[in-house]
């Protein structure tokens, strides 16, 4: 079975992930760093998807994290030994990967503008804003799952029937594959580039 994904930050006391689709994502301070486990796998080619569910799950908060290197992502079971950022990275580095975020980092899909946005806002609408945003992101970190594991799983499916569920089954597709399109672009984009060898 593949590792879990986990990301360590430069940042005292990370605040634990909303109620809600993020609120299982284990947070274990250690001094000045926050190191957090996500349930994306860890693979050297899948650094974009557990960032990206990296900022999903705590949005602007990852923004505090201080280090020119970038983030630490490293297999979620190597249980790392130190109590403070430096002492983490020291004993963790080796067995990890640096990610570099882009400039221009996504933002999750209640929050900016696009096709799936105006689908966002009848639902918005319809449910209200705590329980709309909820299902979006829940549907989004799905579609980011479905991304890193392909073939593997439920994928999107219990995400979009809670959907189809308030909204019409309709509705609920129309939605998934206006935000399906919107994760690629956006994963794609936060892809490290390619390692030159020669």
């Amino acid at each position: 079975m593949t590792a879990r994904t986990a990301a360590l930050l430069a940042i005292r006391a990370l605040a634990p992930a909303p109620e809600g689709f993020g609120a299982a994502t284990p947070v274990d301070h250690r001094g000045d760093a926050s190191l957090v486990t996500l349930d994306i796998p860890f693979r050297p080619d899948g650094l974009a998807e557990a960032a990206f569910a990296l900022r999903l799950v705590f949005g602007d908060a990852i923004d505090a994290h201080d280090d020119p290197r970038g983030i630490l992502l490293l297999p979620g079971d190597i249980a790392p030994a130190g109590e403070d950022y430096a002492a983490i990275v020291a004993a963790a580095a080796p067995r990890g990967l640096w990610w570099q975020p882009p400039p221009d980092l996504p933002v999750p899909a209640p929050e900016r503008h696009g096709p799936d946005q105006a689908l966002y806002a009848a639902m918005e609408a319809a449910l209200g804003v705590a329980r709309a945003t909820d299902l979006a992101i829940a549907l989004e970190v799905a579609l980011v799952n479905e991304l890193a594991r392909p073939g593997e799983g439920a994928g999107r499916a219990p995400a979009q029937a809670a959907i189809a569920t308030v909204m019409g089954a309709d509705f609920a597709a129309g939605f998934a594959e206006a935000l399906a399109a919107r994760v690629a672009d956006e994963v794609a984009r936060m892809a490290p580039p390619p390692i030159r060898l020669d």
